[in-house]
């Protein structure tokens, strides 16, 4: 009969439940059974992170929220920014075609 990997070489027969029917544990000294795999350590969630991406969502957010709200705030022409300045100055856009009569 071939030997079961786990038994360590004592030839000892195991038990109901996979125990040795041995009082000790059973088993020679460095070849019993290996201990069950250690727990994943879960790793905690990074705060500085989240803090810097909400930093630069909110700055970014500004920035597009002021440049949207005053689009247009600019003056576009030179020659109305002077019109402006001066107030005996008057402009007449619709002027008729027979002004020299």
């Amino acid at each position: 009969m071939a030997k079961d990997r786990n038994d360590g070489g004592s030839g000892s027969k195991r038990g109901p439940g996979g125990t040795s029917s041995r009082a000790g544990g059973g088993g020679s000294a460095g070849g019993g059974r290996r201990g069950a795999k250690a727990a994943p350590i879960k790793k905690p969630f990074p705060l500085g992170f989240a803090a810097g991406v909400t930093v630069l969502v909110v700055a970014l957010g500004g920035v597009l929220g002021y440049a949207i709200l005053n689009t247009g705030s600019a003056f576009t022409n030179a020659l109305d920014k002077a019109d402006q300045q001066f107030t005996a100055l008057r402009v007449d856009n619709n002027v008729d075609s027979n002004h020299t009569s």
